[in-house]
């Protein structure tokens, strides 16, 4: 009987011993888990931040395209202004010089007149 209680209290230590082994294994797993759980976390909000910042990135780039369309549209119109422009300053000074040839043709007219 005495040797039987001795293997059982020897077994009993043992199994205590696996017990307390595989309990400290559980807390370290459970802390482990905790650690990656709030890995996980901190990585979900990155996510999302970037999410944020890729939406706001994409509606500034959606303005800053309509901004373009519009300094574009207006850089057309006063390109198409200063052409015009320049065709009017050509278009004057062929009417001056017109004018300078007819008057000069007319003071010639007049002075064959008076000499005829």
């Amino acid at each position: 009987w005495r040797e039987q209680k001795e293997r059982l209290l020897s077994n009993l230590n043992n199994t205590e011993t696996q017990l307390k082994t595989k309990s400290d294994a559980v807390v370290k797993l459970k802390a482990e888990v905790g650690k990656l759980q709030a890995t996980k976390d901190e990585m979900q909000a990155q996510m999302q931040i970037a999410t944020n910042n890729e939406v706001v990135l994409r509606s500034k780039v959606e303005e800053l395209t309509k901004e373009l369309k519009e300094v574009t549209t207006k850089f057309e119109a006063a390109e198409s202004f200063w052409n015009s422009r320049r065709e009017e300053k050509k278009i004057y000074a062929e009417l001056n010089r017109t004018k300078s040839q007819l008057r000069a043709e007319s003071a010639a007219l007049a002075e064959s007149k008076k000499e005829g």
